[in-house]
């Protein structure tokens, strides 16, 4: 797993988180 797609994921989970809430 590249650097990128690590900041990737992490991006997407709290976009994901953010619209749970």
């Amino acid at each position: 797993m590249t650097i990128l797609s690590v900041a990737t994921t992490v991006a997407a989970l709290g976009h994901v988180s953010d619209v749970a809430t």
